[in-house]
């Protein structure tokens, strides 16, 4: 019985950091997670998305979903030597793991409109969907 209770626990997801970059026509959010997994039994991040609730000038709220990219060198060099999370990734039984996850979007996506949160989700192989919400990240 208390075999099958370990197996059965949760992974787990802290939100560390998050920042973010206006490029010219993209701007880039990067949030640092960290997913420990204290099962029996190794799981994984099979994908992650950001979600950006907002209302628009007319008051309209709405919600856009915008998933996780793979991005490297000179995309990132402000989060300086830090790893990224690169999705799908495995979590080891009894593990932790932690790193960047970045997502990017046309600037004139949120140009006037208020962002009221962020919500980070991760889609794990076994069990559900991790959340967790965000500030709005720092300019960098």
């Amino acid at each position: 019985m208390q075999q099958e209770e370990r197996k059965a626990i949760e992974p787990q997801v802290q939100l560390l950091q998050s920042k973010c970059r206006a490029f010219s026509d993209v701007e880039r959010y990067s949030f640092l997670v960290h997913i420990g997994n204290s099962a029996d039994s190794g799981n994984f991040v099979a994908r992650a998305e950001m979600e950006i609730d907002y209302r628009t000038r007319d008051g309209v709220v709405t919600t856009v979903k915008i998933p996780a990219e793979r991005v490297q060198g000179e995309e990132v060099e402000y989060l300086g030597n830090e790893p990224t999370l690169e999705i799908p990734v495995n979590v080891s039984a009894r593990a932790a793991i932690e790193g960047w996850v970045h997502f990017k979007f046309a600037s004139n996506l949120m140009f006037g409109n208020d962002v009221d949160r962020f919500t980070i989700t991760l889609e794990m192989g076994y069990g559900g969907p991790l959340s967790v919400e965000s500030i709005i990240p720092a300019d960098v």
